[in-house]
């Protein structure tokens, strides 16, 4: 069994939510439900969980201050809460799923699913560390992400990527001052969690970041910092002009 406790002050929510997890995977044993982080706190040593669906807007102490103070965060997170905002959207990197309120079973069960692998690849500990991190600070400009590969989650700074690349269904991750990394994860999914963040679509293979460009080429190409080139699509072209010239 995998253990799991819930941290929501919505005694009735929280209910709910221990239900839809039983009937979803009855591989989860829900263990307790705190309507107070402190006292999830004070229980996290004895409960051991694997497993926390944490909601983040919660009276004297919330969500990410738990966290905070949390000493050794080696378990796997889900937020539940009804935010939807950019910092939200940033940690997307290292909690295993968000679902919003009111509970969506689908939202639900896929982050439970990324849970469970995480837990076999037993990199919940250094994840954490770095949501920490980052919680520590939302407008921290180098801000960390892992990116995931074949042997686990690669991190590095945000800011240091200079383009992802697509090779078929996997990507190539181009850092700079580092070896390039390849990722798991087709460039789809870098599309979407690079969104809020300074980073363009270009071209369906490529996604740069826009402040690593060197040079713009009328005949529709563009070469960045590390020197390699790459083709802006036709059809972007305007859009791209449109989003380079609000950074100038």
């Amino acid at each position: 069994m995998i253990k799991a406790i819930i941290i929501d002050d919505e005694i009735k929510l929280a209910k709910f939510l221990r239900q839809v997890i039983i009937d979803l995977d009855p591989e989860i044993e829900v263990l307790e439900i705190f309507t107070e982080a402190e006292k999830a706190l004070d229980q996290i040593d004895t409960l051991k969980p694997e497993i926390i669906f944490l909601d983040i807007d919660m009276p004297k102490m919330s969500g990410f201050d738990f966290l905070v103070k949390v000493a050794r965060p080696d378990f796997e997170i889900i937020f539940v809460t009804g935010h939807n905002d950019y910092a939200i959207q940033a940690f997307k990197f290292s909690a295993s799923g968000f679902v919003l309120k009111p509970v969506d079973v689908d939202d639900l069960k896929e982050a439970i699913t990324t849970a469970k692998l995480r837990l076999k690849e037993k990199i919940s500990l250094e994840k954490n560390r770095i949501l920490i991190e980052n919680l520590a600070d939302h407008k921290k400009k180098h801000r960390k992400i892992g990116i995931p590969t074949m042997d686990g989650l690669e991190f590095t700074e945000v800011d240091k990527i200079v383009r992802c690349e697509a090779l078929q269904r996997i990507t190539r991750v181009i850092i700079e001052g580092e070896q390039s990394v390849i990722s798991s994860y087709n460039i789809g999914e870098f599309v979407k969690l690079l969104s809020g963040h300074s980073f363009f679509s270009v071209h369906k293979s490529h996604l740069i970041n826009l402040n690593k460009i060197k040079k713009y080429y009328k005949d529709g190409t563009i070469t960045m910092d590390d020197g390699s080139t790459v083709p802006l699509a036709r059809r972007r072209k305007n859009d791209f002009l449109e989003v380079i010239n609000k950074i100038n």
